[in-house]
């Protein structure tokens, strides 16, 4: 254990967890999975510097109470250091599935957006904006069922108003880009469109684009998360679909069985389209309904 965790340790140790091991980078983590020795179960613990970030988190799992949002069990300062004792979901996250090459099928993905929806359909009515939506904010726990993490970004808000422009690189709305004032909620509805496509397709398409947002939808897409897709990806936010839209879209979806092995290997180059040149893909939303 590298010196930066020993004070850590005895910090986590004096209210009786144990850590197991880091969750992020090997040296200085910002999560760690520990074991309370009383309780006789794993937990994650969280440690933030920014007391801002920890304020938001902290009053946003305070005061939603969700099956598909991560639990916030404990939270203190100390030394600095702000630490919260949150929910173990042991099923990873769509992004670290991707990287080691595995993908849902597409039955699966709905059944995920599905979920994603209902969470965000809570969230929002909350008056809560998430601003971080994003594949690794997104956990399973042991049963596949999706958890809602990271909220250290959200905002509460009384208007549909917000000049606060933050979230990862890749994932922001187009109007976040600029110096104007834009509805927080029709962002994350961005958000999750990238997030599905990243889910579906096994990469984002914005993250080499500085101020263009063209994508394309591979052909192998079927037609109703195509629909979602182009519907929240629309540069104009008041021409994006809304959450109980895309749930009339999905819902109205023919119902499939979802098998137990729900995810496939996959190699990135067979099946996503690099260029259009002889691929069979669907330029946004227009050809999408001709398809």
């Amino acid at each position: 254990m590298c010196d930066a965790n020993s004070e850590i340790s005895s910090i986590l140790l004096g209210r009786g967890f144990q850590i197991i091991k880091g969750l992020g980078n090997k040296c200085f983590p910002s999560c760690y999975l520990v074991f309370h020795q009383v309780y006789q179960q794993n937990f994650v613990c969280k440690i933030i510097s920014k007391k801002t970030q920890y304020e938001n988190e902290v009053l946003a799992l305070t005061t939603l109470d969700h099956p598909n949002i991560v639990r916030l069990y404990s939270h203190f300062e100390e030394n600095g250091k702000y630490y919260m004792i949150l929910e173990y979901c042991e099923g990873g996250t769509p992004e670290s599935l991707i990287k080691n090459k595995v993908r849902p099928i597409q039955n699966k993905i709905v059944n995920i957006t599905k979920q994603l929806v209902r969470v965000f359909k809570y969230i929002h009515s909350k008056r809560i904006a998430h601003h971080d939506i994003k594949p690794s904010n997104i956990l399973f726990d042991k049963y596949g069922r999706i958890k809602i993490a990271d909220f250290g970004l959200s905002g509460y808000y009384s208007t549909n108003e917000s000049h606060y422009n933050v979230g990862s690189y890749g994932y922001l709305a187009p109007e976040q880009r600029t110096s104007h004032a834009f509805d927080p909620f029709l962002a994350d509805i961005w958000s999750l469109g990238v997030t599905i496509y990243y889910m579906t397709c096994g990469l984002n398409p914005f993250i080499k684009q500085k101020n263009s947002y063209k994508y394309i939808i591979p052909m192998f897409v079927e037609r109703s998360l195509a629909e979602v897709i182009s519907g929240t990806l629309e540069e104009d936010p008041l021409k994006r679909l809304s959450l109980d839209k895309i749930e009339d879209i999905l819902t109205a979806r023919p119902k499939l069985t979802i098998p137990s092995h729900s995810w496939y290997n996959f190699n990135l180059s067979e099946n996503i389209p690099v260029s259009p040149q002889g691929q069979k893909i669907r330029h946004g939303k227009s050809a999408i309904l001709k398809a």
